[in-house]
């Protein structure tokens, strides 16, 4: 049976540039390769096309796929599943995102989560072992990070702006602060 090749999307086609980017950076293709590569992305039509151009690679890895979690006008809780190399990506507008990331099992790699609260909150319960690594800017509100000091720990990279909003890193369950001040613990 014939099957009609299926259309790329932007999306896919943004996929392998990435795939291909991280084979330049790990040296499974020289740059002139890789200038090919992309130039070729750009012209594809065909998800076939794409795969074409992404043989002879490893799979991308799961940093490349960012998972999303979205709060808006409610609240939400969840227990991501990510491995060394994820990427979360978490918009709280009008409401609240809890992500409870105590069951992370990173074992030295890292994990970076990219953060918006705007007019709401982004709650990170993480993990006594690991270390966080706070960069961003608050508007109007606070940034609370919690940054216990742990050597050679796997990493909690979070990236994160704040409208009017908060975005908070605890190793405590929400119910159990007792005030602001408990948040910088």
């Amino acid at each position: 049976m014939d099957e009609t090749p299926t259309l790329a999307s932007d999306a896919e086609r943004e996929q392998v540039k990435l795939a291909l980017h991280e084979a330049v950076v790990e040296g499974r293709l020289t740059l002139t390769e890789f200038d090919a590569r992309v130039e070729r992305v750009h012209l594809s039509r065909t998800r076939q096309e794409l795969v074409a151009l992404a043989s002879g690679l490893p799979a991308p890895s799961r940093a490349l796929r960012p998972r999303r979690m979205l709060a808006l006008w409610n609240s939400v809780r969840e227990r991501p599943r990510l491995g060394p190399g994820g990427k979360l990506q978490v918009l709280a507008a009008w409401g609240r995102a809890v992500l409870d990331l105590r069951s992370l099992a990173l074992t030295g790699g890292e994990v970076e989560i990219r953060a918006i609260a705007a007019w709401g909150s982004v709650v990170l319960i993480v993990p006594a072992n690991v270390e966080i690594e706070v960069e961003g800017m608050a508007m109007l509100h606070d940034k609370r990070p919690f940054t216990p000091p742990v050597p050679d720990a796997a990493r909690i990279r979070l990236r994160s702006v704040s409208l009017w909003g908060r975005v908070v890193v605890t190793d405590r369950e929400p119910g159990a602060w007792t005030s602001d001040f408990d948040l910088q613990a």
